[in-house]
Order: C-alpha cells, then sequence, then structure tokens
C-alpha cells in the first residue's frame, strides 16, 4: 500500500538472503517518504526525525518533492513542506539530557 513509486529493488540493500527468502531494505531516503505518506502520527513524526540524518536531501523541499514524486496521487498538502522543515529542525537540534539528583 505504501510502496512508492520509482523505487527499483536494485536500490534496496539485500538484508537477508535465504534459499526461499530475501529481505530487502530499501535507502533512507525512500523509508522517510513512505512514512511522510503513512503520517500514522506520533510514531512515524519520531522516526521520521531519526531518519533524517541518514537521508540524501538537503533541503526539505526535496523531500517534499521525492513525496510528489512517489506518490502522485495523494492528495495536495499545503502543509507538508512545513512539516518536513519542522521534522529537519528536530533532527538537527542538539537533544538536551536531564539529569536527576537522588
Amino acid at each position: 500500500m505504501y510502496l512508492p513509486q520509482g523505487l527499483v529493488e536494485e536500490a534496496c540493500e539485500v538484508l537477508l538472503e535465504h534459499p526461499r527468502l530475501r529481505v530487502l531494505g530499501p535507502p533512507p531516503d525512500y523509508v522517510f517518504v513512505m512514512k511522510l505518506y503513512a503520517a500514522r502520527g506520533g510514531i512515524d513524526h519520531d522516526d521520521m526525525v531519526r531518519l533524517w540524518p541518514r537521508c540524501t536531501f538537503t533541503t526539505p523541499d526535496e523531500a517534499v518533492a521525492l513525496s510528489w514524486e512517489a506518490y502522485p496521487h495523494a492528495p495536495y498538502d499545503e502543509g507538508l513542506a512545513d512539516y518536513v522543515a519542522q521534522i529537519a529542525s528536530e533532527a538537527i537540534r542538539p537533544r538536551t539530557l536531564t539529569v536527576r539528583r537522588t
């Protein structure tokens, strides 16, 4: 259901090769746009924040462009670029640690 147009088997990494099973891992860019299309709330959001540094996108607009190419049938979302920019911002923001003293 979420298989993006344009993803070819040759671009995928072979994760497991077995006589009757071959498991492929798509490139991070495609995993990102699949999650962006699925958009199941907090779970996908957190995953996309973690994925962003592994992607080859240099701008949020590049991710949005791949998303439209991969899912041309998706309804137009005028806030998509802003949402991806938010994800990118969260991905590069340094995380702060909270230290509890007991």
